[in-house]
């Protein structure tokens, strides 16, 4: 029997610089979560705060430019300032490759048909799943610090 497309749930993150509150680089995770939404949120934001560090990474796409709030530094491009992610419009745009990257790499399975006979299987990242969203603050020692996650559908 094959997972629900309902039960593909991911995990994201934003590294946020904390001098500046700009964001260079994103990292996302897939899972196939059973249970309810409630449920499936309490998981992820469960893994929200360890599993970064085996995610997919990927840095914000160079067409977005950030001008620093710190005197003296030129603009960045491939950074926001992490307030702009507010805006669904600039978040897609960000995650949208990094959420590609991920479902490409999503492995085969191979199941059996009604009929016995075998057949391959893929997971995909549906438009509607349900996804954490998780800071973290980088630190001027390079510790990373995650925020609370907030979950989204």
């Amino acid at each position: 029997m094959l997972p629900d497309p309902q039960s593909n749930c991911l995990n994201l993150w934003v590294y946020i610089d904390v001098r500046t509150s700009l964001v260079e680089r994103v990292a996302g995770r897939a899972y196939v979560i059973d249970g309810t939404e409630d449920e499936r949120y309490a998981v992820l934001k469960n893994l929200s705060t360890s599993d970064y560090a085996t995610a997919e990474t990927t840095g914000v796409p160079k067409r977005f430019v950030a001008v620093p709030p710190v005197p003296g530094i030129p603009s960045i491009e491939g950074a926001v300032h992490v307030d702009e992610l507010q805006n669904p419009a600039t978040m897609n745009a960000i995650f949208e490759p990094l959420l590609r990257k991920i479902e490409a790499n999503l492995p085969q399975q191979f199941t059996f048909d009604g009929s016995g006979e075998p057949s391959v299987w893929k997971a995909s990242i549906p438009d509607n799943a349900l996804f954490v969203v998780t800071g973290l603050l980088e630190q001027l020692d390079g510790t990373l610090v995650p925020q609370a996650g907030t979950a989204h559908e």
